[in-house]
């Protein structure tokens, strides 16, 4: 256990070395919600049911531009990184297990999503008077399901990677197409019903499903819930029995 904060402690640091990373955790959301704010506005709206457009941007952003950045792109090139220069070989030589080498990496994530998030929060709050969500147990569950669903899946994932520039293709391969179409940047009820169908085989329409309903309306979506516990529970223990050290 020591080991492990140690460890998370000097991940942490290291995160904030990393100048693209810092840029799109905390800065990109940002940009988008004022570009998007100042196009949309923030007007009560019946097609949202009653919620302002921006109310409806603040979630999704959450859902899709800082759990999923963090997740698919933060996370996995970390993790091949250092496969890459031989770190996680040079951890194969100390008692560490590779839930603490990957647990680390999750914990210092999880932690800049949710700063990340509040940042976004207020900075929408602040610019276009968005409403501020009642922090009931299903938001924060809803936050910590999604979040961890979506590491644990990306972790299963970087095993195959032995190189940055193999994890960096990939993975911008799978997230940017998902970041669209998942609901979260553009409503789903605007894409066409063949996106709506593809969409459904997507991870992250879930998160952004799970996540919305938390917030918007303190309820769970039953379909969402499942999905991602799923995951979470067969990419979680796949993940740590095919861990690769080199």
């Amino acid at each position: 256990m020591n080991a492990l904060l140690k460890l998370t402690w000097i991940d942490f640091k290291l995160f904030f070395r990393s100048a693209i990373v810092i840029f799109f955790t905390f800065a990109f959301p940002i940009l988008n919600i004022v570009l998007f704010g100042s196009m949309y506005g923030s007007d009560p709206t019946p097609v949202y049911n009653g919620h302002t457009v921006i109310d409806i941007m603040v979630p999704g952003y959450i859902a899709a531009l800082i759990i999923g950045t963090t997740a698919f792109m933060n996370l996995p090139l970390e993790i091949a990184a250092r496969r890459q220069t031989g770190v996680l070989r040079r951890f194969r030589a100390t008692p560490l297990h590779p839930v603490a080498v990957t647990g680390s990496q999750v914990f210092v994530n999880l932690f800049t999503a949710v700063i990340s998030s509040i940042i976004l929060l207020v900075t929408g709050m602040l610019i276009f008077n968005a409403h501020a969500p009642v922090i009931s147990w299903q938001l924060v569950f809803a936050f910590l399901l999604s979040s961890l669903s979506l590491y644990a899946l990306s972790l299963l994932i970087a095993n195959f990677f032995k190189n940055v520039a193999a994890a960096r293709a990939v993975m911008m391969a799978l997230f940017f197409p998902m970041m669209f179409i998942s609901g979260g940047t553009l409503p789903m009820k605007y894409l066409p019903e063949s996106i709506q169908t593809a969409s459904k085989f997507l991870p992250l329409t879930y998160v952004v499903n799970l996540f919305n309903g938390a917030y918007l309306d303190q309820t769970l979506d039953t379909t969402a819930l499942i999905v991602l516990a799923a995951i979470l529970l067969v990419c979680g223990i796949l993940s740590v029995r095919f861990f690769r050290w080199e």
